[in-house]
């Protein structure tokens, strides 16, 4: 588990290079990324710590063109074989563009809504579907209200599962919507 500390602090800057969160200046964690496939994933042959910002407790808390995520850190086990092992940390990731119910994200990851202004970046895709607990499989999205996953559709098809199921759009990008009501609906 993850736990604040007293420590000393390095001088490197957000996105600077570091081994251990001791490395980065004040409020900033060091956390798993690779070169050229974005934040947390990736090849380990290419694997690097950078330093992020810390962002507990208020999720919209990160700066423009950031979302608060858990990512790996980069502290000792966490740098070897088998990054699954690494304890999460809360840090302003990157966003990377991409587009809603697309293919615009690399392997094992999807596209998702970030920040509550309907921002969207590719993510890890997680297990949860319909109800789940976040974070969601791909063709869902988190709900920041309910933290369950809720299923995405295309507002054009209407392609949303079950009797009686709709695609209600409006307050997601592009034609993409949420399937309300059927067996779409958590209850």
């Amino acid at each position: 588990e993850a736990a604040a500390t007293c420590n000393v602090t390095g001088a490197a800057i957000i996105g600077g290079v570091c081994n251990a969160s001791t490395d980065c200046s004040p409020g900033l964690g060091c956390v798993l990324s690779s070169v050229g496939n974005g934040e947390g994933g990736g090849s380990q042959t290419l694997a690097v710590g950078l330093c992020r910002p810390y962002c507990c407790g208020d999720l919209e808390a990160c700066p423009p063109d950031t979302f608060c995520a858990p990512l790996p850190l980069f502290d000792g086990a966490a740098r070897l074989d088998d990054p699954s092992t690494a304890i999460p940390i809360p840090v302003c990731a990157p966003i990377v563009d991409c587009q809603l119910l697309g293919s615009s994200c690399g392997e094992a990851q999807t596209c998702s809504i970030v920040r509550a202004n309907g921002d969207t970046s590719c993510v890890p895709i997680g297990d949860g579907g319909l109800c789940d607990p976040c974070p969601c499989d791909e063709g869902y999205v988190c709900s920041f209200s309910s933290g369950t996953c809720q299923k995405l559709c295309d507002t054009n098809t209407n392609d949303c599962p079950g009797e009686g199921a709709i695609c209600q759009g409006g307050s997601l990008p592009n034609d993409v919507g949420l399937c309300v009501l059927g067996d779409s609906e958590c209850h």
